[in-house]
């Protein structure tokens, strides 16, 4: 029952997201960074998320925009991912979708020298609090000096739904 519910509740995420004009909100409003005041929301378009590998299609990444900035030919790619219960192995889940989605990008666009930017956002919406790092690097053990630049980095971006007043979300 509980699942069901969770499911609902991802669905109705997933349809509001699929409208623009949500995700531009959820930027303006929540992202705090100079780079969201510079990009282009009227050119704005949904990306597939069928790159997902298989063994993920239950916990696929619900959300992918593609955005310019300023019309220049820089691409951001906005990965949104829906959690309603703390899971640790987020950082992992993002590291896994983002290599796939720069494999299958790769695959298609054998041209390109360089990859987008993915811009991953987490939206936390549960009443447990949300201790998980943000990024993968702190849960990959130390080792030796020499070695920690091999330490792969991927940080997502958390917007935790409880942290904000009712005030803001009402506003947003």
């Amino acid at each position: 029952m509980r699942a069901n519910m969770r499911k609902i509740h991802d669905y109705g995420y997933k349809f509001l997201f699929s409208h623009p004009g949500f995700v531009q909100q959820l930027l303006e409003s929540f992202v705090s960074m100079d780079w969201v005041k510079e990009l282009n929301f009227r050119e704005m378009e949904r990306v597939n998320a069928s790159f997902i590998r298989k063994s993920y299609k239950n916990k696929e990444s619900d959300v992918i925009y593609k955005l310019f900035f300023n019309d220049k030919p820089i691409y951001l790619y906005l990965l949104i991912e829906f959690q309603s219960t703390v899971d640790p192995g987020m950082p992992f889940r993002f590291f896994s979708y983002i290599a796939d989605f720069y494999e299958e990008l790769g695959r298609k666009t054998r041209k390109m020298s360089k990859h987008p930017l993915i811009f991953p956002v987490l939206l936390y919406n549960g009443d447990e609090a949300w201790q998980v790092p943000d990024n993968i690097r702190e849960l990959i053990e130390e080792t030796h000096p020499s070695l920690q630049e091999y330490k792969p980095s991927l940080k997502y971006f958390p917007v935790i739904i409880r942290d904000f007043p009712l005030r803001t979300l009402v506003k947003a």
